[in-house]
């Protein structure tokens, strides 16, 4: 991993050595040579170890935020730094958007049932569900399986939420937050031990489909953080998508200039030009300039300050840690194996974006011809 990372950053390095008077390296030092000497000097290049200095914390996901970041950095027209908060502002909204299950669309609610078995946090498939929290939700829920009146609870020995004895059509809704399996039972019924009756029972536990992403996961799966294998190629990141920055402004979470223009008419000069340098210069440039400077943050697979679904599960090789959901038997990877298998990504933290050297548009703007770039134009159909 740490020989990867190296072989990515170097890219980055070897365009800025002019400016490292300090470090001179001949032009036809052979690749082990150039390994050689990244390590070595740890005062000019960065290796994977140097990405772990910062730990890159929970995401402020407020546009309101970001609107104050604008602010207090003076910003009141499109700029770099405009730029750089676009895309950290992005890395903010999908981390809001995992959290809530809404990074899917398939354009109905998530779907929901009765669960015969198991329950809505460990159930007996490798879905991912979760219980009813709302007595309003549970009334509408029973209402179609029974005419009988859903009575309200607080018990440990019930499954939570919304349930349904389906032999005596009994419906219930249990605040208390249980982890109670749903299934078949024999209740003792009577007091003496010489008249009681086994009376059985069908509590079924009523389950959503959850598509979101506990905080671990929605941190370290954004793709608005930087994997380390594109540490030398950043302009390939989806940090850089303009069609994302712009759809921000759409949707009314921002009030940056950048991505105001961005929303503007299609094929419009100060468009092209505008997704032409945030592509090909600002957001690469964003990238090197804070990896450069040290400024970046370290993204890993289960950060210090997040929550995640994992849970002691013992198997043939004893006591380990899965997926709540993936419990019961069904398996799945251990938390130890995904902290192995996922490198540490990069992110850009908090003040990153007040230190970039800035770049107004409007200059740029007013460099170019009045023609409107044609990004087409020696394209080539074969």
């Amino acid at each position: 991993q740490e020989s990867q990372t190296a072989q990515a950053l170097l890219a980055s390095s070897l365009r800025r050595l002019s400016n490292l008077s300090r470090v001179c390296l001949p032009a036809m030092l052979s690749k082990l040579a150039v390994l050689a000497v990244l390590f070595a000097s740890g005062d000019c290049f960065r290796t994977a170890s140097d990405l772990k200095d910062e730990e890159c914390q929970e995401s402020q996901t407020s546009p309101q935020y970001f609107s104050e970041l604008r602010s207090n950095a003076f910003i009141t027209e499109c700029s770099k730094k405009d730029v750089c908060l676009l895309m950290r502002q992005l890395d903010a909204y999908f981390y809001a958007r995992a959290l809530k299950g809404e990074l899917v669309d398939y354009g109905t609610p998530p779907g929901g049932r009765f669960v015969a078995g198991g329950s809505c946090k460990r159930p007996l498939n490798s879905k991912k569900m979760v219980p009813v929290t709302s007595k309003e939700e549970c009334q509408k829920i029973l209402s179609k399986h029974t005419k009988k009146k859903m009575k309200v609870i607080d018990s440990t020995k019930y499954p939570a939420g919304c349930i349904l004895d389906f032999v005596t059509k009994r419906g219930r809704f249990n605040k208390a937050d249980t982890n109670v399996d749903a299934g078949v039972k024999y209740i003792q019924v009577g007091k003496s031990r010489f008249s009681a009756q086994r009376r059985k029972v069908d509590i079924r536990q009523y389950c959503y489909d959850d598509w979101s992403l506990d905080e671990a996961a929605a941190s370290y799966y954004s793709p608005y953080k930087l994997k380390a294998s594109m540490a030398g190629r950043p302009e390939m990141s989806t940090s850089c998508s303009f069609g994302m920055m712009a759809s921000l402004s759409r949707v009314g979470l921002t009030d940056s200039p950048c991505a105001s223009i961005l929303t503007g008419e299609q094929g419009t000069k100060a468009k092209n030009v505008l997704i032409e340098q945030i592509t090909n210069h600002w957001c690469p440039g964003i990238w090197h300039e804070a990896m450069d400077k040290g400024a970046t943050c370290s993204a890993d697979r289960f950060p210090s300050w997040a929550k995640h679904g994992f849970v002691q599960d013992e198997d043939e090789e004893g006591i380990v840690e899965r997926a709540e959901y993936l419990l019961r038997g069904i398996g799945g990877e251990t938390k130890e194996d995904l902290m192995d298998s996922r490198t540490a990504k990069m992110g850009l933290p908090e003040g990153v974006c007040e230190n970039i050297e800035d770049e107004l548009f409007d200059g740029i703007l007013s460099g170019k011809g009045d023609e409107a770039p044609d990004f087409f134009r020696d394209a080539m159909v074969k």
